[in-house]
């Protein structure tokens, strides 16, 4: 299995080389960041630049395919500018999800406040609530729930977050803390019924 601080160190050291003073953070998310990560979990990398040229796209590609890893690499660069305009659920997500190593997102595009949260919250289980109303109607053998879980995670996570005032990164230790059956279900990735999903689903939205 990846030793993942001996490789952050080393990716750090080539955006440092590559971009200089125009890099503003780096940081790492999903399972890695999580601390839930199997040996071939992607490694979520987020990286930031002061500006962002296509030219830079490319410099960065170009780094990512000079790493042995790179088939397990996956995330995002930007600029610090553009994830300000970004839409209130993706920006929520990112900035609660991504543990720093380079920078401050916080600093960058401005602290989570728990309005911020309420909306991010409407926004997913808005999202959550057409594909499945969608599916339950279009797609009756349900082979479609499968692919709606890990986004139904991150919307536990996240009403868990607005309830309590308590982010908490691994889903893992999530399952143990929440109190509602459903969500313990959604974060243990057990079987969820269409019906009772979908009533937890609209219930939550309509509380909001």
């Amino acid at each position: 299995m990846i030793d993942i601080y001996a490789f952050l160190e080393r990716f750090e050291d080539q955006l440092v080389e590559a971009f200089g003073d125009n890099l503003a953070f780096f940081g790492l998310q999903g399972s890695w960041g999580r601390g839930e990560a199997g040996p071939e979990s992607d490694i979520d990398l987020v990286v930031l630049l002061h500006r962002c040229s296509y030219d830079d796209l490319v410099g960065y590609r170009q780094l990512v395919d000079s790493f042995d890893e790179s088939r397990l690499l996956c995330g995002f660069i930007s600029s610090a500018e553009t994830l300000c305009h970004w839409d209130v659920a993706d920006r929520v997500n990112l900035i609660l999800d991504t543990r720093p190593i380079v920078g401050s997102l916080e600093e960058l595009v401005g602290p989570v406040g728990m309005e911020d949260v309420r909306l991010a919250l409407v926004e997913s289980l808005s999202a959550l609530h057409h594909a499945l109303t969608h599916s339950i109607v279009h797609a009756p053998d349900l082979s479609w729930l499968e692919g709606l879980r890990k986004s139904m995670r991150f919307v536990v996570r996240l009403v868990h977050y607005y309830d309590t005032g308590s982010y908490v990164h691994r889903f893992s230790d999530l399952s143990s803390l929440v109190d509602d059956d459903m969500q313990r279900r959604i974060l243990l990735s057990e079987d969820v019924d269409a019906e009772s999903l979908w009533l937890w689903c609209d219930r939550l939205l309509r509380s909001l």
